[in-house]
Protein backbone atom coordinates (compact mmCIF):
# COMPACT_ATOMS: atom_id res chain seq x y z
CA UNK A 1 0.00 0.00 0.00
CA UNK A 2 3.17 2.51 0.54
CA UNK A 3 4.21 2.35 -3.27
CA UNK A 4 0.50 2.72 -4.24
CA UNK A 5 0.42 5.87 -2.25
CA UNK A 6 3.29 6.88 -2.97
CA UNK A 7 2.39 5.96 -7.38
CA UNK A 8 -0.51 8.50 -6.31
CA UNK A 9 1.04 11.40 -5.08
CA UNK A 10 3.72 11.69 -7.97
CA UNK A 11 0.75 11.02 -10.51
CA UNK A 12 -1.28 13.73 -8.56
CA UNK A 13 1.92 15.72 -8.94
CA UNK A 14 2.12 15.48 -12.50
CA UNK A 15 -1.16 16.46 -13.83
CA UNK A 16 -1.72 19.53 -10.70
CA UNK A 17 2.13 20.85 -10.82
CA UNK A 18 2.02 24.01 -12.88
CA UNK A 19 6.01 23.85 -12.77
CA UNK A 20 7.22 21.47 -15.43
CA UNK A 21 10.29 21.25 -13.66
CA UNK A 22 8.34 19.76 -10.97
CA UNK A 23 6.17 17.37 -13.54
CA UNK A 24 9.29 16.19 -15.23
CA UNK A 25 10.78 15.38 -11.50
CA UNK A 26 6.94 13.59 -10.66
CA UNK A 27 7.54 11.46 -13.96
CA UNK A 28 11.05 10.56 -13.11
CA UNK A 29 9.82 9.09 -9.90
CA UNK A 30 6.27 7.79 -11.12
CA UNK A 31 8.77 5.85 -13.56
CA UNK A 32 10.66 4.32 -10.91
CA UNK A 33 8.03 3.43 -9.12
CA UNK A 34 6.30 1.37 -11.87
CA UNK A 35 9.37 -0.51 -12.53
CA UNK A 36 9.97 -1.83 -9.39
CA UNK A 37 6.66 -3.68 -10.07
CA UNK A 38 5.58 -3.61 -6.59
CA UNK A 39 2.45 -0.99 -6.64
CA UNK A 40 -0.10 -3.15 -8.12
CA UNK A 41 1.28 -6.24 -7.62
CA UNK A 42 -1.92 -7.52 -5.95
CA UNK A 43 -3.73 -7.15 -8.87
CA UNK A 44 -1.27 -9.19 -10.83
CA UNK A 45 -3.10 -12.17 -9.76
CA UNK A 46 -6.39 -13.67 -9.90
CA UNK A 47 -8.86 -12.52 -7.65
CA UNK A 48 -10.02 -14.83 -4.67
CA UNK A 49 -13.22 -16.63 -5.39
CA UNK A 50 -16.25 -14.56 -5.45
CA UNK A 51 -18.62 -16.51 -2.76
CA UNK A 52 -16.46 -16.71 0.03
CA UNK A 53 -17.80 -13.53 1.82
CA UNK A 54 -15.03 -13.78 4.57
CA UNK A 55 -13.56 -10.77 6.42
CA UNK A 56 -10.40 -11.04 4.09
CA UNK A 57 -12.49 -10.26 1.13
CA UNK A 58 -14.02 -7.59 2.96
CA UNK A 59 -10.39 -6.20 3.84
CA UNK A 60 -9.30 -7.11 0.31
CA UNK A 61 -12.23 -5.21 -0.95
CA UNK A 62 -10.62 -1.79 0.85
CA UNK A 63 -7.06 -2.52 -0.71
CA UNK A 64 -8.57 -3.40 -4.26
CA UNK A 65 -10.83 -0.02 -4.49
CA UNK A 66 -7.59 2.25 -2.79
CA UNK A 67 -6.02 0.81 -5.99
CA UNK A 68 -8.24 1.51 -8.34
CA UNK A 69 -8.12 5.47 -7.70
CA UNK A 70 -4.63 5.02 -8.45
CA UNK A 71 -4.88 3.24 -11.77
CA UNK A 72 -7.53 5.34 -12.49
CA UNK A 73 -4.84 8.51 -12.22
CA UNK A 74 -2.96 6.20 -14.27
CA UNK A 75 -5.26 5.98 -16.97
CA UNK A 76 -5.63 9.95 -17.13
CA UNK A 77 -1.65 10.92 -17.24
CA UNK A 78 -1.08 8.03 -19.67
CA UNK A 79 -3.59 9.63 -22.06
CA UNK A 80 -1.50 12.91 -22.14
CA UNK A 81 1.02 13.18 -24.82
CA UNK A 82 3.93 13.97 -22.95
CA UNK A 83 3.27 11.07 -21.00
CA UNK A 84 2.59 8.86 -23.87
CA UNK A 85 5.78 6.52 -22.70
CA UNK A 86 3.64 5.56 -19.89
CA UNK A 87 1.23 3.90 -22.11
CA UNK A 88 3.67 0.86 -23.42
CA UNK A 89 3.68 -1.13 -20.52
CA UNK A 90 0.26 -1.58 -18.81
CA UNK A 91 0.19 -1.67 -15.18
CA UNK A 92 -2.55 -4.81 -14.66
CA UNK A 93 -3.77 -6.95 -18.10
CA UNK A 94 -7.14 -5.64 -19.30
CA UNK A 95 -8.82 -8.96 -19.15
CA UNK A 96 -7.35 -9.51 -14.86
CA UNK A 97 -8.61 -5.94 -14.41
CA UNK A 98 -12.26 -6.48 -15.62
CA UNK A 99 -11.95 -9.79 -13.28
CA UNK A 100 -10.95 -7.56 -10.36
CA UNK A 101 -13.77 -5.02 -10.98
CA UNK A 102 -16.33 -7.87 -10.93
CA UNK A 103 -14.55 -8.66 -7.16
CA UNK A 104 -15.16 -5.77 -5.87
CA UNK A 105 -19.33 -5.84 -7.69
CA UNK A 106 -21.55 -4.45 -5.11
CA UNK A 107 -23.16 -7.23 -7.10
CA UNK A 108 -21.93 -9.81 -4.72
CA UNK A 109 -22.47 -8.21 -1.68
CA UNK A 110 -18.88 -8.06 -0.16
CA UNK A 111 -19.01 -4.33 0.77
CA UNK A 112 -21.85 -3.62 2.96
CA UNK A 113 -19.23 -4.28 6.59
CA UNK A 114 -19.12 -0.86 8.18
CA UNK A 115 -16.14 -2.32 10.22
CA UNK A 116 -13.78 -2.55 6.80
CA UNK A 117 -15.15 -0.25 4.53
CA UNK A 118 -17.23 3.30 5.96
CA UNK A 119 -19.98 3.94 3.69
CA UNK A 120 -20.39 0.91 2.26
CA UNK A 121 -21.02 0.47 -1.67
CA UNK A 122 -20.81 4.19 -2.14
CA UNK A 123 -17.02 4.39 -2.39
CA UNK A 124 -17.22 1.30 -4.60
CA UNK A 125 -19.20 2.16 -7.37
CA UNK A 126 -17.36 5.62 -7.04
CA UNK A 127 -13.92 4.34 -7.19
CA UNK A 128 -14.76 1.32 -10.20
CA UNK A 129 -17.02 4.14 -12.17
CA UNK A 130 -13.55 6.26 -12.20
CA UNK A 131 -12.20 4.14 -13.46
CA UNK A 132 -13.83 2.66 -16.00
CA UNK A 133 -14.63 5.69 -17.24
CA UNK A 134 -11.07 6.83 -17.38
CA UNK A 135 -10.25 3.46 -19.54
CA UNK A 136 -12.72 4.23 -21.37
CA UNK A 137 -12.93 7.92 -22.61
CA UNK A 138 -8.67 7.98 -22.50
CA UNK A 139 -8.19 5.61 -24.95
CA UNK A 140 -4.94 4.21 -23.78
CA UNK A 141 -6.57 0.63 -24.09
CA UNK A 142 -9.07 -0.49 -25.82
CA UNK A 143 -11.85 -1.06 -22.74
CA UNK A 144 -14.81 -0.66 -24.74
CA UNK A 145 -14.12 -2.76 -27.34
CA UNK A 146 -12.80 -5.83 -25.11
CA UNK A 147 -15.51 -5.11 -22.14
CA UNK A 148 -18.67 -4.46 -24.29
CA UNK A 149 -18.06 -7.62 -26.17
CA UNK A 150 -18.25 -9.58 -22.81
CA UNK A 151 -21.96 -10.06 -21.76
CA UNK A 152 -20.91 -10.82 -18.40
CA UNK A 153 -18.60 -7.43 -18.04
CA UNK A 154 -21.57 -5.92 -19.55
CA UNK A 155 -23.61 -6.84 -17.01
CA UNK A 156 -21.50 -5.34 -14.49
CA UNK A 157 -21.41 -2.26 -16.07
CA UNK A 158 -25.16 -2.09 -16.31
CA UNK A 159 -25.70 -3.26 -13.12
CA UNK A 160 -23.36 0.21 -11.50
CA UNK A 161 -25.14 2.19 -13.98
CA UNK A 162 -28.93 1.09 -13.27
CA UNK A 163 -28.79 0.60 -9.53
CA UNK A 164 -26.52 2.98 -8.51
CA UNK A 165 -29.99 4.96 -6.51
CA UNK A 166 -29.90 2.36 -4.26
CA UNK A 167 -26.09 1.85 -3.61
CA UNK A 168 -25.85 5.22 -2.89
CA UNK A 169 -28.73 5.85 -0.87
CA UNK A 170 -26.49 6.13 2.26
CA UNK A 171 -23.99 8.46 1.36
CA UNK A 172 -23.44 11.84 2.37
CA UNK A 173 -21.76 13.36 -0.14
CA UNK A 174 -20.45 12.64 -3.72
CA UNK A 175 -23.61 11.90 -5.24
CA UNK A 176 -23.53 14.43 -8.97
CA UNK A 177 -19.80 13.15 -8.99
CA UNK A 178 -20.63 9.46 -8.69
CA UNK A 179 -23.62 9.00 -11.09
CA UNK A 180 -22.10 11.78 -13.57
CA UNK A 181 -19.11 9.38 -13.92
CA UNK A 182 -21.53 6.25 -14.41
CA UNK A 183 -23.53 8.35 -16.85
CA UNK A 184 -20.72 9.35 -18.66
CA UNK A 185 -18.87 5.38 -18.80
CA UNK A 186 -22.49 4.59 -20.05
CA UNK A 187 -22.74 6.83 -22.87
CA UNK A 188 -19.18 5.14 -23.71
CA UNK A 189 -20.31 2.02 -24.07
CA UNK A 190 -23.42 2.79 -25.95
CA UNK A 191 -22.49 5.10 -28.72
CA UNK A 192 -21.70 2.67 -31.87
CA UNK A 193 -23.79 0.21 -30.30
CA UNK A 194 -25.55 -0.62 -33.44
CA UNK A 195 -23.20 -0.52 -36.05
CA UNK A 196 -21.28 -3.60 -33.99
CA UNK A 197 -23.05 -6.81 -34.04
CA UNK A 198 -20.65 -8.13 -31.26
CA UNK A 199 -20.73 -5.75 -28.98
CA UNK A 200 -24.50 -5.10 -29.56
CA UNK A 201 -25.16 -8.67 -28.77
CA UNK A 202 -23.35 -8.83 -25.52
CA UNK A 203 -25.14 -5.58 -24.41
CA UNK A 204 -28.54 -7.00 -25.30
CA UNK A 205 -27.14 -10.44 -23.22
CA UNK A 206 -26.42 -8.18 -20.34
CA UNK A 207 -29.69 -6.36 -20.75
CA UNK A 208 -31.56 -9.96 -20.50
CA UNK A 209 -29.48 -10.79 -17.45
CA UNK A 210 -30.37 -6.89 -15.80
CA UNK A 211 -34.07 -8.45 -15.78
CA UNK A 212 -33.46 -11.76 -15.91
CA UNK A 213 -34.97 -11.97 -12.08
CA UNK A 214 -38.02 -10.10 -13.03
CA UNK A 215 -39.41 -11.77 -15.51
CA UNK A 216 -39.75 -8.45 -18.07
CA UNK A 217 -36.34 -6.93 -18.97
CA UNK A 218 -37.35 -4.21 -20.71
CA UNK A 219 -39.56 -2.42 -17.80
CA UNK A 220 -36.74 -3.24 -15.35
CA UNK A 221 -34.83 -0.93 -17.19
CA UNK A 222 -37.23 1.38 -17.58
CA UNK A 223 -38.19 1.47 -14.23
CA UNK A 224 -34.41 1.13 -12.61
CA UNK A 225 -34.37 5.15 -15.14
CA UNK A 226 -37.98 6.15 -13.16
CA UNK A 227 -35.56 5.67 -10.04
CA UNK A 228 -32.52 6.92 -10.76
CA UNK A 229 -34.66 10.29 -11.81
CA UNK A 230 -36.76 10.55 -8.44
CA UNK A 231 -32.97 10.35 -7.11
CA UNK A 232 -31.87 13.00 -8.86
CA UNK A 233 -34.85 14.92 -8.10
CA UNK A 234 -34.31 14.16 -3.90
CA UNK A 235 -30.52 14.77 -3.91
CA UNK A 236 -30.03 17.52 -6.38
CA UNK A 237 -29.81 21.17 -5.81
CA UNK A 238 -30.26 23.86 -7.91
CA UNK A 239 -27.02 24.77 -8.71
CA UNK A 240 -25.08 24.45 -11.62
CA UNK A 241 -22.82 21.22 -9.95
CA UNK A 242 -26.26 18.83 -10.55
CA UNK A 243 -27.28 20.51 -14.01
CA UNK A 244 -24.84 19.17 -16.26
CA UNK A 245 -25.82 15.60 -14.67
CA UNK A 246 -29.68 15.86 -15.69
CA UNK A 247 -28.92 16.35 -19.25
CA UNK A 248 -26.41 13.20 -19.01
CA UNK A 249 -29.29 11.32 -17.37
CA UNK A 250 -31.64 12.04 -20.28
CA UNK A 251 -29.50 11.60 -22.98
CA UNK A 252 -27.98 8.23 -21.55
CA UNK A 253 -31.84 6.99 -21.21
CA UNK A 254 -32.49 8.00 -24.72
CA UNK A 255 -29.37 6.34 -26.41
CA UNK A 256 -30.12 3.05 -24.14
CA UNK A 257 -34.15 2.58 -24.83
CA UNK A 258 -33.82 3.68 -28.30
CA UNK A 259 -32.02 0.37 -29.18
CA UNK A 260 -34.01 -2.45 -31.08
CA UNK A 261 -34.01 -4.36 -28.17
CA UNK A 262 -36.30 -2.31 -26.41
CA UNK A 263 -38.80 -1.81 -29.73
CA UNK A 264 -42.44 -2.80 -28.65
CA UNK A 265 -42.02 -2.76 -24.85
CA UNK A 266 -44.88 -1.04 -22.89
CA UNK A 267 -44.42 1.39 -20.61
CA UNK A 268 -45.64 1.23 -17.22
CA UNK A 269 -47.69 4.27 -15.94
CA UNK A 270 -45.33 4.55 -13.30
CA UNK A 271 -42.53 5.01 -15.61
CA UNK A 272 -44.02 8.03 -17.12
CA UNK A 273 -45.29 9.24 -13.60
CA UNK A 274 -41.61 9.75 -12.48
CA UNK A 275 -40.09 11.27 -16.01
CA UNK A 276 -42.31 13.45 -16.04
CA UNK A 277 -41.75 15.03 -12.80
CA UNK A 278 -37.97 14.89 -13.66
CA UNK A 279 -38.98 17.25 -16.52
CA UNK A 280 -40.60 19.65 -14.42
CA UNK A 281 -38.34 19.87 -12.00
CA UNK A 282 -35.92 20.96 -14.96
CA UNK A 283 -38.46 23.18 -15.87
CA UNK A 284 -38.74 24.66 -12.16
CA UNK A 285 -35.17 25.71 -12.14
CA UNK A 286 -35.11 26.39 -15.74
CA UNK A 287 -32.12 29.21 -16.11
CA UNK A 288 -30.83 30.99 -13.18
CA UNK A 289 -29.60 34.80 -12.91
CA UNK A 290 -26.99 34.31 -15.24
CA UNK A 291 -28.50 32.78 -18.18
CA UNK A 292 -27.67 29.30 -17.77
CA UNK A 293 -29.11 27.03 -20.26
CA UNK A 294 -28.17 23.66 -18.66
CA UNK A 295 -31.34 22.62 -18.01
CA UNK A 296 -32.95 23.84 -21.05
CA UNK A 297 -30.40 20.87 -22.58
CA UNK A 298 -31.66 18.18 -20.13
CA UNK A 299 -35.21 19.55 -20.93
CA UNK A 300 -34.67 18.88 -25.00
CA UNK A 301 -32.92 15.62 -23.95
CA UNK A 302 -35.85 14.59 -21.83
CA UNK A 303 -37.42 15.07 -25.20
CA UNK A 304 -35.96 13.08 -27.37
CA UNK A 305 -35.98 10.47 -24.60
CA UNK A 306 -40.15 10.58 -24.15
CA UNK A 307 -40.18 11.02 -28.30
CA UNK A 308 -38.30 7.73 -28.26
CA UNK A 309 -40.43 5.80 -25.69
CA UNK A 310 -43.49 6.43 -28.08
CA UNK A 311 -42.06 5.84 -31.06
CA UNK A 312 -40.09 2.75 -30.77
CA UNK A 313 -42.89 0.34 -30.57
CA UNK A 314 -45.40 -0.93 -32.57
CA UNK A 315 -48.61 0.14 -30.06
CA UNK A 316 -50.49 2.63 -28.93
CA UNK A 317 -50.86 1.64 -25.33
CA UNK A 318 -47.82 3.09 -24.06
CA UNK A 319 -48.84 6.73 -25.46
CA UNK A 320 -52.61 6.24 -24.28
CA UNK A 321 -50.92 5.75 -21.01
CA UNK A 322 -48.51 8.56 -21.49
CA UNK A 323 -51.58 10.94 -22.04
CA UNK A 324 -53.24 9.55 -19.00
CA UNK A 325 -50.55 10.72 -16.87
CA UNK A 326 -50.43 14.04 -18.53
CA UNK A 327 -48.46 14.25 -21.91
CA UNK A 328 -50.44 17.11 -22.93
CA UNK A 329 -50.46 19.06 -19.69
CA UNK A 330 -46.36 18.19 -19.73
CA UNK A 331 -45.92 19.55 -23.77
CA UNK A 332 -47.59 22.68 -22.47
CA UNK A 333 -45.64 23.56 -19.54
CA UNK A 334 -42.78 22.87 -21.99
CA UNK A 335 -44.04 25.53 -23.99
CA UNK A 336 -45.12 28.29 -21.39
CA UNK A 337 -41.37 28.25 -20.52
CA UNK A 338 -39.63 27.97 -23.37
CA UNK A 339 -41.72 29.56 -26.00
CA UNK A 340 -44.37 28.27 -28.18
CA UNK A 341 -41.90 27.46 -30.97
CA UNK A 342 -40.00 25.26 -28.98
CA UNK A 343 -38.64 22.62 -31.48
CA UNK A 344 -38.32 19.43 -29.67
CA UNK A 345 -41.55 19.03 -28.78
CA UNK A 346 -43.01 19.76 -31.75
CA UNK A 347 -43.27 15.70 -32.84
CA UNK A 348 -44.41 15.02 -29.70
CA UNK A 349 -47.31 17.34 -29.76
CA UNK A 350 -47.83 16.18 -33.29
CA UNK A 351 -47.49 12.57 -32.28
CA UNK A 352 -50.40 13.57 -29.69
CA UNK A 353 -52.25 14.60 -32.96
CA UNK A 354 -51.93 12.09 -35.05
CA UNK A 355 -52.95 9.40 -32.39
CA UNK A 356 -56.19 10.88 -31.74
CA UNK A 357 -57.35 9.12 -34.65
CA UNK A 358 -56.92 5.92 -32.71
CA UNK A 359 -60.08 4.63 -30.25
CA UNK A 360 -57.58 3.61 -27.61
CA UNK A 361 -55.98 6.87 -27.53
CA UNK A 362 -58.71 9.23 -28.02
CA UNK A 363 -60.69 7.62 -24.98
CA UNK A 364 -57.50 8.21 -22.74
CA UNK A 365 -57.12 11.90 -23.71
CA UNK A 366 -60.86 12.41 -23.12
CA UNK A 367 -60.59 10.94 -19.62
CA UNK A 368 -57.69 13.45 -18.84
CA UNK A 369 -58.95 16.56 -20.64
CA UNK A 370 -62.61 15.81 -21.85
CA UNK A 371 -63.85 18.25 -19.52
CA UNK A 372 -61.61 21.06 -21.04
CA UNK A 373 -62.43 20.23 -24.63
CA UNK A 374 -65.78 19.50 -24.71
CA UNK A 375 -66.98 22.91 -23.57
CA UNK A 376 -69.87 24.70 -25.27
CA UNK A 377 -68.60 26.54 -28.82
CA UNK A 378 -66.28 29.55 -27.03
CA UNK A 379 -66.89 33.03 -27.72
CA UNK A 380 -63.98 35.61 -29.51
CA UNK A 381 -63.54 37.01 -26.47
CA UNK A 382 -62.97 33.72 -24.66
CA UNK A 383 -60.02 32.40 -27.35
CA UNK A 384 -58.34 35.19 -27.55
CA UNK A 385 -57.18 34.55 -23.98
CA UNK A 386 -56.25 30.39 -24.83
CA UNK A 387 -53.67 29.63 -26.70
CA UNK A 388 -53.35 28.59 -30.58
CA UNK A 389 -52.80 25.19 -29.96
CA UNK A 390 -55.07 24.57 -27.29
CA UNK A 391 -57.46 25.80 -29.93
CA UNK A 392 -55.46 23.40 -32.76
CA UNK A 393 -56.31 20.21 -30.14
CA UNK A 394 -59.95 21.19 -29.09
CA UNK A 395 -60.90 21.46 -32.82
CA UNK A 396 -59.15 18.24 -33.68
CA UNK A 397 -60.59 16.38 -30.49
CA UNK A 398 -64.02 17.38 -30.57
CA UNK A 399 -64.45 16.38 -34.73
CA UNK A 400 -62.86 13.11 -33.58
CA UNK A 401 -65.30 12.96 -30.73
CA UNK A 402 -68.31 13.51 -32.82
CA UNK A 403 -67.27 10.06 -34.73
CA UNK A 404 -66.79 8.29 -31.37
CA UNK A 405 -70.37 9.09 -29.74
CA UNK A 406 -72.06 7.84 -33.42
CA UNK A 407 -69.78 4.88 -33.64
CA UNK A 408 -70.69 3.94 -29.58
CA UNK A 409 -74.37 4.79 -29.57
CA UNK A 410 -75.63 3.69 -32.92
CA UNK A 411 -72.78 0.97 -34.05
CA UNK A 412 -73.09 1.83 -37.27
CA UNK A 413 -70.69 -0.66 -38.50
CA UNK A 414 -73.07 -3.49 -37.67
CA UNK A 415 -75.60 -2.64 -40.45
CA UNK A 416 -72.94 -1.22 -42.68
CA UNK A 417 -69.64 -3.59 -43.31
CA UNK A 418 -70.89 -6.63 -45.96
CA UNK A 419 -71.03 -9.94 -44.52
CA UNK A 420 -67.67 -11.80 -45.97
CA UNK A 421 -68.81 -15.05 -46.70
CA UNK A 422 -69.57 -15.30 -50.47
CA UNK A 423 -69.39 -19.33 -50.52
CA UNK A 424 -73.14 -20.01 -49.94
CA UNK A 425 -76.77 -19.15 -50.49
CA UNK A 426 -77.82 -18.53 -46.90
CA UNK A 427 -80.18 -15.74 -46.35
CA UNK A 428 -77.69 -12.99 -44.87
CA UNK A 429 -78.81 -11.14 -41.24
CA UNK A 430 -79.21 -7.54 -40.39
CA UNK A 431 -76.00 -7.15 -38.28
CA UNK A 432 -72.82 -8.65 -38.45
CA UNK A 433 -70.18 -9.21 -36.01
CA UNK A 434 -66.10 -9.38 -36.55
CA UNK A 435 -63.30 -12.17 -36.46
CA UNK A 436 -60.59 -11.38 -34.06
CA UNK A 437 -58.18 -10.74 -36.92
CA UNK A 438 -60.20 -7.45 -37.93
CA UNK A 439 -60.58 -8.96 -41.69
CA UNK A 440 -63.62 -10.76 -41.75
CA UNK A 441 -67.11 -9.74 -40.86
CA UNK A 442 -70.04 -12.34 -40.20
CA UNK A 443 -73.73 -11.68 -39.79
CA UNK A 444 -73.43 -15.25 -38.48
CA UNK A 445 -72.31 -18.20 -36.69
CA UNK A 446 -73.41 -20.31 -40.27
CA UNK A 447 -71.95 -17.94 -42.41
CA UNK A 448 -68.48 -17.71 -40.28
CA UNK A 449 -68.56 -21.67 -40.36
CA UNK A 450 -68.99 -21.58 -43.96
CA UNK A 451 -66.15 -19.00 -45.05
CA UNK A 452 -63.85 -20.72 -42.47
CA UNK A 453 -64.03 -23.65 -43.56
CA UNK A 454 -64.01 -22.74 -48.01
CA UNK A 455 -60.85 -20.48 -47.18
CA UNK A 456 -60.69 -17.89 -43.85
CA UNK A 457 -59.09 -20.56 -41.99
CA UNK A 458 -55.35 -20.63 -44.13
CA UNK A 459 -55.63 -16.71 -43.68
CA UNK A 460 -56.93 -15.58 -40.83
CA UNK A 461 -53.85 -13.94 -38.81
CA UNK A 462 -55.30 -13.51 -35.50
CA UNK A 463 -52.29 -15.04 -33.92
CA UNK A 464 -50.40 -11.96 -35.32
CA UNK A 465 -52.79 -9.86 -33.79
CA UNK A 466 -55.65 -7.20 -35.04
CA UNK A 467 -54.68 -6.55 -39.10
CA UNK A 468 -51.94 -9.18 -38.95
CA UNK A 469 -49.86 -6.08 -36.93
CA UNK A 470 -48.15 -8.29 -34.30
CA UNK A 471 -49.41 -8.48 -30.86
CA UNK A 472 -50.75 -10.89 -27.80
CA UNK A 473 -54.25 -11.97 -26.56
CA UNK A 474 -55.54 -10.27 -23.49
CA UNK A 475 -59.15 -10.20 -21.75
CA UNK A 476 -59.16 -6.98 -20.38
CA UNK A 477 -61.48 -6.26 -17.63
CA UNK A 478 -63.27 -3.09 -19.22
CA UNK A 479 -64.23 -2.93 -23.08
CA UNK A 480 -66.34 -0.64 -24.75
CA UNK A 481 -67.59 -2.93 -27.57
CA UNK A 482 -66.03 -6.37 -26.56
CA UNK A 483 -65.41 -8.78 -24.22
CA UNK A 484 -62.23 -9.67 -25.42
CA UNK A 485 -59.14 -8.02 -27.73
CA UNK A 486 -55.75 -8.17 -29.17
CA UNK A 487 -53.71 -6.22 -27.52
CA UNK A 488 -50.69 -5.27 -30.00
CA UNK A 489 -50.81 -2.33 -32.95
CA UNK A 490 -54.20 -1.66 -32.20
CA UNK A 491 -57.27 -3.91 -31.29
CA UNK A 492 -61.07 -4.10 -32.70
CA UNK A 493 -62.74 -0.73 -31.23
CA UNK A 494 -59.55 0.96 -32.72
CA UNK A 495 -60.30 -1.24 -36.37
CA UNK A 496 -63.63 -0.25 -36.21
CA UNK A 497 -63.46 3.20 -35.47
CA UNK A 498 -60.71 3.79 -38.32
CA UNK A 499 -63.29 2.17 -40.57
CA UNK A 500 -66.53 4.47 -39.67
CA UNK A 501 -64.08 7.78 -39.84
CA UNK A 502 -63.04 6.83 -42.68
CA UNK A 503 -66.30 5.76 -44.17
CA UNK A 504 -67.70 9.50 -42.71
CA UNK A 505 -64.64 11.40 -44.53
CA UNK A 506 -65.59 9.18 -47.88
CA UNK A 507 -69.13 9.92 -47.95
CA UNK A 508 -68.16 13.94 -47.52
CA UNK A 509 -66.36 12.70 -51.23
CA UNK A 510 -68.88 10.62 -52.49
CA UNK A 511 -69.91 13.20 -55.38
CA UNK A 512 -66.85 12.98 -56.75
CA UNK A 513 -65.92 9.91 -56.41
CA UNK A 514 -68.96 8.61 -58.58
CA UNK A 515 -67.92 11.28 -61.11
CA UNK A 516 -65.61 9.30 -62.10
CA UNK A 517 -66.40 6.87 -64.93
CA UNK A 518 -64.23 3.71 -65.36
CA UNK A 519 -63.50 1.98 -68.43
CA UNK A 520 -62.46 -1.26 -68.86
CA UNK A 521 -59.54 -2.35 -67.37
CA UNK A 522 -59.72 0.44 -64.55
CA UNK A 523 -61.25 0.53 -61.30
CA UNK A 524 -61.46 3.24 -58.43
CA UNK A 525 -59.35 3.33 -55.86
CA UNK A 526 -59.69 5.72 -52.27
CA UNK A 527 -56.98 6.57 -49.82
CA UNK A 528 -58.28 8.36 -46.47
CA UNK A 529 -54.78 9.41 -44.88
CA UNK A 530 -55.09 9.82 -41.55
CA UNK A 531 -51.82 10.18 -40.42
CA UNK A 532 -51.66 14.27 -41.25
CA UNK A 533 -52.37 16.02 -37.73
CA UNK A 534 -53.28 19.38 -39.18
CA UNK A 535 -57.04 19.58 -38.53
CA UNK A 536 -58.10 22.65 -40.52
CA UNK A 537 -59.73 20.70 -43.28
CA UNK A 538 -60.27 16.68 -42.51
CA UNK A 539 -62.25 16.31 -46.03
CA UNK A 540 -58.61 16.98 -47.78
CA UNK A 541 -57.52 13.91 -46.19
CA UNK A 542 -59.63 11.79 -49.03
CA UNK A 543 -57.47 11.28 -52.12
CA UNK A 544 -59.03 9.13 -55.05
CA UNK A 545 -58.62 8.70 -58.81
CA UNK A 546 -58.87 6.00 -61.29
CA UNK A 547 -56.24 3.07 -61.06
CA UNK A 548 -55.26 1.39 -65.15
CA UNK A 549 -54.63 -2.37 -64.26
CA UNK A 550 -53.57 -3.09 -67.97
CA UNK A 551 -51.35 -0.05 -68.72
CA UNK A 552 -49.99 0.11 -65.07
CA UNK A 553 -48.68 -3.66 -65.63
CA UNK A 554 -48.15 -4.13 -62.15
CA UNK A 555 -45.31 -6.44 -61.20
CA UNK A 556 -45.13 -8.95 -58.06
CA UNK A 557 -43.96 -6.10 -56.12
CA UNK A 558 -46.46 -3.88 -56.59
CA UNK A 559 -44.49 -1.59 -58.45
CA UNK A 560 -45.38 -0.13 -62.34
CA UNK A 561 -42.41 -0.34 -65.34
CA UNK A 562 -41.33 2.92 -63.96
CA UNK A 563 -40.79 2.28 -60.16
CA UNK A 564 -43.41 4.08 -59.12
CA UNK A 565 -46.15 2.69 -56.73
CA UNK A 566 -50.01 2.85 -57.66
CA UNK A 567 -51.93 4.96 -54.47
CA UNK A 568 -53.50 1.91 -53.68
CA UNK A 569 -54.22 -1.46 -55.52
CA UNK A 570 -57.19 -2.43 -53.86
CA UNK A 571 -60.38 0.22 -53.79
CA UNK A 572 -60.44 1.69 -50.29
CA UNK A 573 -57.97 1.76 -47.45
CA UNK A 574 -57.09 4.07 -44.37
CA UNK A 575 -53.68 5.60 -43.78
CA UNK A 576 -53.00 5.91 -40.15
CA UNK A 577 -50.06 6.45 -37.71
CA UNK A 578 -49.09 3.61 -34.49
CA UNK A 579 -46.12 5.07 -33.00
CA UNK A 580 -43.77 5.63 -35.92
CA UNK A 581 -45.28 3.72 -38.03
CA UNK A 582 -47.18 4.21 -41.05
CA UNK A 583 -50.29 1.13 -41.67
CA UNK A 584 -52.01 1.60 -44.77
CA UNK A 585 -54.78 -1.39 -44.88
CA UNK A 586 -57.84 -2.11 -47.20
CA UNK A 587 -61.20 -1.16 -45.55
CA UNK A 588 -64.09 -4.10 -45.84
CA UNK A 589 -66.82 -3.75 -48.62
CA UNK A 590 -69.85 -1.85 -47.34
CA UNK A 591 -73.52 -2.40 -47.73
CA UNK A 592 -74.39 1.11 -48.77
CA UNK A 593 -72.53 4.58 -48.09
CA UNK A 594 -73.84 6.10 -44.55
Amino acid sequence: MQEIARLHAELKAMVENESSTARQRAFSKAKTILARNRAFSLMQNEPPEPNQGDARDNAMVCITVTTFGTLALWFEVASRPEYASLAKNLPVPLDLLLRWVDFVHPIHGRTTQPKYLTGNHEQVITCVGALLLSMARKKVVPFVRVAGASAHDVHLILDLWLHYPRHMADAESGHSETSGTLLLTMIEMVEGLVNDEVRYTAFVSGLRRAGQRRGDHGRHVLRSIAEQTVFLQNFSMPSLEWRWVWELHFKVAALVTQLPFFYGVRIPRQVFRRIFGGVRYCLEYGEDADGDSEMEHAVESAANFLTGLLTNTNQSISLARAIEVGLYGLVEDVKHVYGSDTPYVGYIENHLLNGLSIFTVLRAFFRQYGSSFLLDDLCDEDEEGLSDNFLKFRYSFRIQWRTYTYLTETRPWKRLIACSNTHSDAQHELEVRPCPCGEAFYCSRRCQRAHWHAEHRAVCCHTNGLWGLQGERCYASRIVLFSKTFIGAINLNDALFLIITANRIITGKRAEIESLNPTSGQRRWILVDMTDARPEDFASRCTFGLWDRIKDKISEDGRNDDGAKPPLILDAAVKFRIAGLDVEHALPSLRRVD
